[in-house]
């Protein structure tokens, strides 16, 4: 069944928030004419990228913001209430937008602290400093690069944290219903299968469902897997099939129909090293990946954004001692091809270096 109504008194259907006092969701029909309510919705036409650590590979608060598929720079947004990088679980609901967990680093002591509750949330289309939104139930770094958004709610997997010198990943799930401030809840569901704990992989926005893919498991080797799970159940993930290569510090951007995953740190077949590649999977179909196309350079620790027809690519750090990167790049989702590298588009000096990685990335609007 599909809406049979466009607009109502000249307004476009998406636009309304009530019809004689009732939402959306409460109303079957409209004159006869069939309606079925609006759809919930992960992306939007403004990325807010979170900048993770400088050149110098310093922490950063500082998020940046620019319009998906233009030439312009990204611009200064505002900050985070504080300075973290690393795996920081992120989506929107289109006009809210949250960042939650992460590796903090305080100053004052010289001290990292290897995974964090802090959870902040922002509007898209106001430029403005983040405020608290709640804390995770656990503390996370390493975690999902981007999360994963229904447009509702946001659940962050996995993760990694070190406390007291002891290291580990965790194989829960969270969730934050993204309009509400409030803590994480556990989701019911954790991560199946063998060696399920896991982090540094990347997770991908859907309507129906979310992707989690690559990352290190339990015995921290990476790995080439991905999971799948439903929003609105309590089932653990289930196996969707395979990247060609293992993957960890990948990103990933999605349209409501495919994901692309940018693989950061690959295979060559010997070791592990940052690759170009990018693979793709058809969300509706458990397959294995298949071969999208090339970033212009190798990078690991990337952020990625969309806007459902264009996924772009921001920063990352290529292999070795070669500094973090402040290119920008774009690709259609649904076309495979090598990445478009936009020459006239990076970001801004503003208080900290314009090369940045390990930062995060939502849109909205």
């Amino acid at each position: 069944m599909a809406n049979e109504i466009e607009k109502v008194n000249t307004i476009a259907i998406a636009d309304i928030e009530k019809i004689n006092g009732k939402t959306d969701d409460n109303i079957e029909k409209l004159n006869t004419l069939e309606f079925t309510g609006l759809a919930s919705t992960f992306y939007g036409g403004t990325a807010v990228i979170t900048m993770g650590a400088t050149r110098a590979e310093t922490m950063s608060n500082r998020m940046e913001h620019r319009t998906i598929g233009s030439s312009s720079d990204a611009a200064d947004f505002g900050n985070l209430q504080s300075i973290r990088k690393e795996g920081m679980g992120a989506g929107s609901n289109i006009s809210r937008g949250i960042f939650a967990g992460g590796l903090n680093y305080v100053a004052a002591t010289n001290t990292t602290i290897y995974g964090v509750d802090d959870t902040d949330y922002i509007t898209v289309g106001s430029a403005a400093n983040a405020q608290d939104f709640g804390n995770l139930d656990e503390p996370k770094g390493y975690g999902a690069r981007g999360g994963s958004s229904n447009g509702t709610l946001l659940f962050t997997a996995g993760g990694f944290s070190q406390v007291s010198g002891v290291s580990a990943y965790y194989d829960t799930m969270e969730y934050f219903t993204i309009a509400n401030t409030g803590n994480g809840t556990d989701g019911g569901k954790d991560l199946a299968g063998a060696g399920n704990a896991r982090g540094n992989f990347t997770g991908t926005d859907g309507t129906t469902k979310g992707l989690i893919a690559g990352g290190k498991d339990s015995s921290f080797a990476s790995v080439n897997t991905i999971q799948e799970f439903t929003f609105s159940t309590s089932a653990n993930t289930s196996d969707f099939g395979d990247l060609s290569q293992v993957a960890f510090d990948s990103s990933a951007v999605e349209d409501l129909t495919r994901a692309v995953f940018q693989i950061g740190y690959g295979n060559n077949g010997s070791s592990d090293t940052v690759v170009v590649d990018t693979e793709y999977v058809d969300i509706a179909s458990d397959t294995n990946a298949s071969d999208h196309g090339d970033l212009t350079s190798a990078r690991e620790m990337v952020s990625g954004a969309s806007n459902g027809t264009l996924g772009e690519f921001y920063g990352g750090k290529p292999q070795g001692a070669s500094p973090n990167e402040e290119i920008i790049e774009k690709i259609t989702i649904q076309s495979a091809g090598t990445a478009s590298a936009d020459t006239n588009a990076d970001f801004s000096v503003g208080d900290i270096s314009g090369q940045h990685d390990s930062g995060s990335a939502l849109s909205g609007t």
